[in-house]
């Protein structure tokens, strides 16, 4: 084999090299929607947590969401993946708007809590935000949210969140 000959096939093995080093990207968010697709969605620090299905009340809770208005008009959804992180928003509303998400226990009226964890053990908890609620027809509540939530220091930004789920 001629110079010029494997210098080309080298050349050729670089460059096939780097084409098979791409970064992997995160998973899409799904569009977002108020048919009641029951999916719960949001970027957690540039990385993807989705999750889609309702929980079956009685069964082991993973990958599901939960959802529910009690008497009171308190909005409680939470959201378990596969990986076991988890992620809850709620509280006190009115049907369609924008709630400011507040630290302060308990939430007062016409705010929201946000929760996050990575771990199944603690939480962290949302200190900025806002949940919007841009349909509730008394069977399904979809919406958008964000926060930044914090525990012990460490903080976490969940962005681009979405919502969309049949109530329990």
């Amino acid at each position: 084999m001629s110079w010029s000959s494997k210098y080309a096939v080298g050349v050729l093995l670089v460059v096939f090299s780097f084409g098979a080093c791409t970064k992997r990207s995160q998973p899409a968010l799904p569009p977002p929607s108020h048919t009641g697709k029951n999916i719960f969605a949001c970027s957690v620090n540039g990385g993807t947590f989705s999750t889609e299905g309702l929980v079956q009340f009685g069964g082991f809770f993973n990958n599901g969401i939960m959802c529910y208005v009690d008497a009171d008009s308190n909005l409680d959804i939470k959201a378990i993946a596969w990986d076991e992180r988890s992620m809850s928003i709620g509280g006190k509303f009115h049907g369609v708007g924008s709630y400011p998400v507040d630290s302060s226990y308990p939430t007062p009226a016409g705010a929201f809590s946000a929760y996050y964890s990575d771990t199944g053990l603690s939480s962290y908890r949302a200190f900025q935000g806002t949940v919007n609620i841009t349909y509730y027809d008394g069977n399904i509540v979809a919406g958008t949210f964000f926060f930044s939530a914090c525990k012990t220091g460490n903080v976490v930004h969940a962005t681009n969140g979405e919502f969309d789920v049949m109530l329990h």
